[in-house]
């Protein structure tokens, strides 16, 4: 999340931490995505945009996509090692 909050916070925009609330991970999810939907479609409607145009979704998912890619890394580069360390035990 800090991609994101950089992302609004250069843009001059406020952010809050929002503690997701549900008893199981699968329904915090669910509560995220709805608490989203809902923020995103009220705050176009104030700046008076179409919500479904949000070009900071696509600077986001660039964003992102980068994170994702190092973590990618880093997990193959750990299956690599974890093999190469079992099989100098057998």
């Amino acid at each position: 999340m800090n991609v994101l909050e950089k992302l609004y916070r250069d843009r001059g925009f406020k952010t809050e931490i929002i503690l997701l609330q549900g008893k199981t991970e699968l329904n915090k999810i669910f509560n995220a995505l709805n608490l989203a939907d809902w923020t995103a479609y009220y705050s176009a409607k104030m700046y008076v945009v179409e919500p479904e145009q949000v070009p900071m979704v696509e600077e986001f998912k660039s964003s992102s996509r980068g994170t994702a890619d190092k973590v990618r890394r880093c997990q193959a580069s750990n299956a690599i090692h974890k093999l190469r360390f079992s099989e100098k035990q057998i």
